[in-house]
């Protein structure tokens, strides 16, 4: 035809439309395909069991899904996972995790109340373990979790079929590597993010080979890295969007490991586009996830889903704040739900860092509890209330979740009142020197102090010291050469709420990341992946390769 003919035109017009049409047809299929799975109702769970920052110091361990802490979490003792099912909770996100205990009790109980469990890797091999930590061999961490997690494997992840437990759903890498691997990775220069990718694909890399050294069989649970809701000014791509930048950086590392200075040992991208899940911290208001996130992330990864792994707006009236984040996930196929933080008051903290609990700890005591080398109290949980609402704060998110809150197990709460730090009293380390919280005297609700912005975490040295001994100074199991004390050493790293919507950025595809569909579903929702990638790629910038396979897990029963 002659070059001035309207028909190439024509055609070029045509085919546009037809790629158009097709992408948002393949779109509306996977979003229906994963619109059908449960919806996360999680609940945060780190009950330390001490009522003031001293006294976390003292503790041998902050692993508390191990059989030593049942009188805590099992029906037998304060039975904190049947409160969980009850409030109408379907998961359980975890936090210290000490890979030379059991936990299979807990993973265990939590299946037969039809829950089920999201833990993560302790901080310790990423920067608390001295000498030898990551930060020792360049944020290459494959040495240090290959271990650990054979342990956690062997150890009552795996049942004696070498298949994973029923009730585990997705692991999680390290909590808000962002702030720590290194602390100055959304800040910094762009080593920062190569560091903190790296350290996360190399740990991913060693998880993989684990699971192929046991011949880990069946169903395979899903991965994940929980990042802060921080805008990372240091990343290549979404400098402007909170947390997205981070999961870009971490996208592109999967997908290009050598380019972050790491040759993996297993295929990392094709265990990636299969298992991932994207997760993030914040405390934002819901009415701010769409504009600021969730617009950007759907045309980032239209085909993996998200989850909150921390959400908690302080002081908000719950039932209206949750009833509107679900309402969002309803709109938002991608966001599968969230974890409420947290089920108890973090007495170990000080400051805005002891208002997210929705129990705190009464005067009974309901059981002791042999923790390695301490006996410690069980108390009774007691009610929390945010500002003068009517319900308890527990009892708003169980009107949510579809549950209820049994008050008459509960107890009277006790104040906590709080002091000033005078020159002789010592804070513990990577604690904050400003105040340390007192014991509790009175019967009224713990004081709330005002939100502020989080800093980023810390290094902090392991304890080398002998843990505590019990009250009658008998020791009643060897003194371990190490302690893994990970998140009782977490400081808030939440910044404040933002102001203006995200901008777009560049586009890019990932992995479908859904459990249990159909086998025409996971072809299917492949082939619409990469039609995404091929309409949605610049015209300059060729689209990202590869079809996508739906990841394997057991979906929720009951």
């Amino acid at each position: 035809l002659p070059a001035n003919s309207p028909a190439p035109a024509a055609a070029a017009m045509a085919l546009r439309s037809a790629r158009t049409l097709g992408v948002v047809g393949c779109a509306a299929f996977v979003r229906e395909a994963l619109s059908s799975t449960t919806m996360l109702k999680g609940v945060s769970y780190g009950p330390t069991p001490v009522l003031e920052p001293a006294k976390a110091s003292q503790m041998p361990e902050d692993d508390f899904f191990c059989d030593e802490a049942a009188p805590m979490w099992s029906s037998s003792g304060r039975g904190d996972l049947r409160t969980i099912r009850d409030m109408g909770a379907n998961l359980v996100r975890l936090y210290g995790n000490d890979p030379r205990n059991s936990h299979e009790g807990f993973l265990n109980e939590a299946d037969e109340l039809g829950l089920q469990v999201a833990p993560g890797m302790s901080d310790w091999p990423y920067y608390q373990k001295y000498p030898g930590s990551c930060k020792d061999t360049d944020f290459n961490c494959f040495t240090q979790v290959k271990p650990l997690y054979l342990d956690n494997l062997r150890k009552g992840f795996l049942t004696v079929e070498n298949r994973y437990h029923r009730s585990l759903r997705v692991m999680n890498i390290l909590n808000e590597p962002d702030l720590k691997m290194p602390p100055t990775a959304t800040t910094g220069g762009r080593d920062g993010p190569m560091k903190m990718a790296r350290a996360l694909i190399s740990a991913f890399d060693a998880m993989l080979d684990a699971e192929k050294e046991l011949g880990v069989t069946g169903p395979l649970i899903n991965f994940t890295a929980t990042f802060s809701y921080a805008i990372c000014m240091a990343c290549e791509r979404f400098p402007g969007t909170p947390a997205l930048g981070q999961m870009a950086a971490l996208d592109d590392a999967m997908r290009h490991p050598k380019k972050y200075g790491y040759e993996p040992r297993n295929d990392i991208t094709a265990s990636y586009l299969a298992r991932w899940m994207h997760s993030f911290n914040t405390q934002n208001p819901a009415t701010d996830l769409q504009h600021q996130f969730l617009d950007a992330y759907n045309i980032a990864f239209p085909s993996t889903p998200v989850y909150i792994g921390e959400y908690h707006r302080a002081k908000s009236d719950q039932t209206q704040d949750l009833s509107t984040i679900f309402a969002v996930a309803e709109r938002n196929p991608l966001f599968v739900g969230l974890s409420f933080f947290e089920f108890t008051v973090s007495y170990y903290k000080t400051g805005s860092e002891t208002e997210f609990g929705m129990f705190g700890y009464g005067e009974k005591v309901v059981s002791t509890m042999d923790y390695f080398d301490a006996e410690l109290d069980v108390y009774c949980l007691a009610p929390v209330y945010e500002s003068d609402f009517k319900l308890s704060m527990a009892e708003q998110v169980a009107e949510v979740y579809g549950g209820f809150v049994n008050m008459g197990k509960l107890c009277e709460p006790r104040m906590a009142a709080t002091t000033t730090t005078t020159p002789e009293q010592t804070p513990a380390p990577g604690r904050s020197s400003t105040s340390v919280a007192a014991a509790p005297t009175t019967t009224s609700a713990p004081p709330r102090p005002a939100t502020t912005a989080g800093a980023a975490a810390e290094t902090v040295a392991p304890t080398t010291s002998a843990p505590a001994r019990s009250s009658s100074g008998a020791t009643r199991r060897p003194a371990r050469s190490t302690t893994f004390r990970g998140h009782l050493d977490r400081k808030s790293t939440t910044p404040e709420p933002l102001e203006q919507a995200p901008a777009f950025d560049l586009p890019m595809i990932s992995g479908v990341g859904r459990f249990g569909l159909p086998a025409a579903t996971v072809f299917l929702a492949s082939l619409c992946a990469a039609m995404s990638a091929w309409w949605l790629a610049p015209a300059n910038l060729p689209a990202q390769p590869g079809l996508h396979p739906v990841s394997r897990m057991a979906p929720r029963r009951g």
